[in-house]
C-alpha cells in the first residue's frame, strides 16, 4: 500500500520477505515504477492491483514494473 499522506514520493532500499529489495516511485497516489532486486535466487509472484508478475531472478538481477 502506498502512503495516503504522501500523494507523490519514492522509497529506496526497502527489504522484503523472500530476499528481495524494492525501490519504487508514485505520483498522485498511483505507482509509476517499482524495481525488485534479488539478494539471492528468487522465484515468487508479485501482485499490484489486478496484475501479477512472476519473478524468477538470480542473485543481483532486477525486474522493473513501469
Amino acid at each position: 500500500a502506498l502512503p495516503t499522506a504522501w500523494k507523490t514520493g519514492s522509497v529506496r532500499g526497502m527489504r522484503l520477505v523472500g530476499n528481495l529489495g524494492l525501490s519504487m516511485n508514485w505520483k498522485d497516489g498511483r505507482l509509476t515504477k517499482a524495481t525488485f532486486t534479488a539478494d539471492s535466487d528468487v522465484d515468487t509472484i508479485v501482485k499490484y492491483r489486478d496484475r501479477k508478475h512472476r519473478l524468477r531472478l538470480r542473485k543481483g538481477e532486477s525486474f522493473t514494473i513501469l
